[in-house]
C-alpha cells in the first residue's frame, strides 16, 4: 500500500475524541447523554503506540524524540492555562486554580504520571483531563528505550508481557477502585498494544506478495470492516461498555485498527480521505481545550448561572448540551489547532532544526 498517511485511523481518533466530550458533558450538569465510560482514552493510547512504531523503526535519537514530543504537546496546554487564568481574572471563573498542578503538567510530572484524576473531576483543578499527558509522554519514552536497548525479539516479547500486565492491573483496579491509581497502567498496556499491532501488521506484510485484491476478498473484508466499525460505534456512543468490560472493547478496536491499516476492504478505503483525516488532526486541541467551555458554564460561574443559560438548559437540554459540550469545544479546538498547535509546532521545529544544525 502506497499511503503514508492513514486518514481513516485519524478519523477514528476524532470519533474517540467525540465520545470523551459526550462523557465529560455530565461533568457540567448534563444528564441527557451521560452514563458513559472513557474507553475512548484507551483507544487514544493504542493509536499512539501504533504510530510510535514509525519513530522506533527510524531509530529516532532520544533528544529529537523528547524535544519534538514536547513542542507537539505543550503549546496548546500553555494556551489553555492562559485562557483559564484570564477568565479567572475577569471573574468568569470563581474556582481556584493551582499553580502546582500547572507546573507539574508543564513537565509531564503531574502526579508523577501514575494517577488518573478523572475518576473524580473537580473544577478546582485546572483541567484534570491533562492526566493523560504524563502516561503518554513517559510510557512512549519507555517503549522507545526498550526497543533501543534490547534486541528486537526480546523487546517485542517484553512489550507483550508489559501490555498484558498493564491490562490485568488496569482491570483489577477498576473493579476495586483505588482513587485514581490506574493512569499509568492504561498507558502501558494501550501504547504497548498499539506497538504490537503495528509489528504484527509488518510481520504479516512480509509474507504477502503485492497484488490486487480479488473481488471476493474485497467483499469479505468490507463486511468485516462494517461489522467491527458498527460495534466500535456502539461501544463509543450507545451501549457503552462498563469499566470492567473495557478489555472486550480493546479487542474489537484492535481488530478494527488492523482492518483499517491494511485497507483490504472498500469501507476502509472510502474513509481514507484527507478531509476526514483532518478531523483527527484537530482531536488533541479539542481534547485539551474542551475544559474552557466546560468550566465557564459550570455551576457557580457567571455564565453557568445566567438566567438565559438556565432557561435554555431547562427547556432545550439536548440542544444546549450539544452546543456547550460538543460544538463549542470542537470550534475552540479547531481554532486552537490553526492559531497555536500547528503554527507553534512548525516554528519551533524549524528553530530546533537550525539549532541542531
Amino acid at each position: 500500500m502506497n499511503n503514508t498517511r492513514y486518514y481513516n485511523l485519524d478519523f477514528i481518533k476524532f470519533l474517540c475524541c467525540l465520545s470523551i466530550l459526550v462523557l465529560h458533558s455530565a461533568m457540567v450538569g448534563f444528564k441527557v447523554i451521560s452514563d458513559r465510560t472513557d474507553i475512548g482514552v484507551c483507544f487514544f493510547f493504542i493509536l499512539s503506540g501504533l504510530f510510535l512504531f514509525s519513530q522506533i523503526k527510524k531509530d529516532i535519537p532520544y533528544r529529537d524524540f523528547i524535544v519534538k514530543r514536547y513542542i507537539r504537546l505543550m503549546p496548546i496546554v500553555i494556551l489553555s492555562f492562559v485562557f483559564v487564568y484570564f477568565f479567572h481574572q475577569l471573574g468568569l471563573i470563581v474556582q481556584e486554580t493551582h499553580f502546582k498542578d500547572n507546573f507539574m503538567t508543564f513537565f509531564f510530572i503531574r502526579n508523577i504520571a501514575l494517577f488518573n484524576d478523572a475518576m473524580e473531576i473537580r473544577f478546582s483543578y485546572n483541567n484534570s483531563y491533562m492526566w493523560y499527558l504524563g502516561p503518554l509522554f513517559w510510557v512512549s519514552l519507555f517503549y522507545l528505550s526498550l526497543f533501543k536497548v534490547f534486541p528486537s525479539k526480546t523487546a517485542v516479547f517484553t512489550a507483550a508481557v508489559l501490555s498484558y500486565i498493564g491490562m490485568i492491573i488496569y482491570i483489577h483496579q477498576i473493579k476495586q477502585p483505588a482513587r485514581g491509581l490506574y493512569g499509568v497502567w492504561r498507558g502501558l498496556f494501550g501504547i504497548g498494544l498499539g506497538l504490537l499491532i503495528r509489528i504484527f501488521i509488518d510481520y504479516m506484510n512480509s509474507f504477502r506478495e503485492a497484488q490486487s485484491a480479488k473481488k471476493g476478498v474485497t467483499i469479505f473484508f468490507t463486511i468485516l470492516e462494517l461489522v467491527f466499525f458498527g460495534i466500535f460505534i456502539d461501544f463509543l456512543f450507545f451501549n457503552t461498555l462498563k469499566l470492567a468490560e473495557h478489555a472486550y472493547g480493546v479487542v474489537v478496536f484492535s481488530i478494527l485498527v488492523i482492518l483499517f491499516f491494511i485497507q483490504k476492504g472498500a469501507f476502509s478505503r472510502l474513509l481514507n480521505q484527507p478531509f476526514l483525516g483532518r478531523l483527527g488532526a484537530y482531536s488533541y486541541s479539542i481534547y485539551i481545550l474542551q475544559y474552557i467551555p466546560q468550566i465557564l458554564f459550570a455551576k457557580g460561574n457567571m455564565l453557568g448561572e445566567s438566567p438565559l443559560y438556565v432557561q435554555l438548559k431547562t427547556e432545550y437540554p439536548l440542544s444546549t448540551c450539544l452546543v456547550v459540550a460538543i460544538v463549542l469545544p470542537c470550534v475552540l479546538g479547531i481554532v486552537g489547532y490553526y492559531l497555536c498547535e500547528k503554527k507553534s509546532y512548525e516554528k519551533l521545529s524549524s528553530l530546533y532544526n537550525k539549532i541542531r544544525g
